[in-house]
């Protein structure tokens, strides 16, 4: 995204940790299937700092105590390093449950308009994720199978969650993990959407939508980056 004004990272105590985190992670590993390389990081630097903003939020806004958080879709674990940055920085007791199949999206979950996804991801790799996320290990919880029926095994997801991150480039899956989790969300926590405003995922922008309306009540934050966000406010 390109803007005429200082972005909101650049100075500031708050940001500190962004900055440092966006520094190191154009070292990380990248398998090139999410669209991702140590040469663009810089370039999605509005992306990373909305997921570094939603973390924060949640961590400052849910009560005290263990503190967890989820994402569904990992890829590389370019997100999650950011988003564990920050919990790590601002929750003393806190675990991040990370979902991927780490495989190709399959044929037969997508929709009509959707089908230009079937088949990607296939190149992705777990144990560089694992790798990318390393230093957070003791933190992580990891969950390998397609959503969202990999949410009914073991371990089952957190009673109580502060942030939840959903990047799964499918609206159908993307649907049935809000209905599942929001219940889950702790007052004061947030749902960070990735795909809600990309040219080309409009079933997604359409069931992301009709959830809100219909079972939270609570306001969408739409930003330029193609991200949403939901607060859950009581």
């Amino acid at each position: 995204m390109t803007t005429t004004h200082e972005p909101p990272w650049t100075t500031g105590a708050d940001d500190e940790v962004f900055r440092e985190s966006l520094r190191l992670a154009s070292a990380l590993e990248f398998t090139g299937e999410a669209g991702i390389t140590s040469g663009s990081v810089d370039s999605l630097a509005w992306r990373h700092w909305t997921v570094a903003f939603a973390t924060r939020l949640a961590a400052t806004s849910v009560d005290p105590g263990p503190f967890a958080g989820i994402e569904c879709g990992v890829a590389d674990g370019t997100t999650a390093f950011f988003a564990l940055r920050e919990l790590q920085n601002r929750r003393s007791e806190h675990e991040f449950h990370l979902y991927d199949s780490w495989d190709e999206i399959p044929a037969d979950s997508v929709s009509a308009s959707e089908k230009f996804q079937a088949g990607r991801y296939g190149g992705l790799s777990r144990n560089l994720t694992e790798r990318n996320l390393a230093q957070f290990s003791s933190r992580v919880v990891w969950h390998e199978g397609l959503l969202p029926a990999s949410l009914a095994r073991q371990p089952l997801p957190p009673d109580r969650v502060g942030y939840i991150h959903i990047d799964l480039n499918v609206a159908e899956p993307t649907r049935l993990v809000c209905e599942q989790l929001w219940p889950r969300l702790a007052r004061g926590g947030v749902i960070l959407f990735d795909d809600y405003g990309w040219l080309g995922f409009e079933d997604t922008k359409r069931v992301v939508d009709g959830f809100v309306d219909a079972t939270t009540g609570a306001l969408l934050l739409k930003m330029p980056t193609a991200q949403a966000l939901l607060l859950k406010v009581r």
